[in-house]
């Protein structure tokens, strides 16, 4: 999905084109980021029992980052100032 996902920040673009000399790993943290923040920025979870499932995929994946994170050794490579769009 990271690879054909349309991404509304060209600075993500360019940091996923980097990371393809590290592998799929780097992209996936990469991608995980970028959707984190544009979910942050663009949906809303209505606070009812019935969404909590959708609560959960964000939870979900931030821990699958993390465990990445672990497993390379790449926990620098998130960067908050790749947050503004470029």
């Amino acid at each position: 999905m990271a690879d054909v996902t349309p991404l509304l920040s060209e600075t993500t673009w360019h940091r996923m084109l980097d990371e393809r000399e590290l592998g799929w790993r780097g992209r996936v943290l990469i991608f995980l980021d970028y959707v984190a923040r544009e979910d942050a920025q663009y949906c809303t979870i209505p606070d009812h029992a019935t969404y909590e499932s959708q609560r959960r995929i964000t939870i979900q994946l931030a821990d699958v980052a993390r465990r990445i994170e672990v497993q390379t050794g790449a926990g620098g490579r998130r960067s908050s100032a790749d947050t503004a769009r470029g």
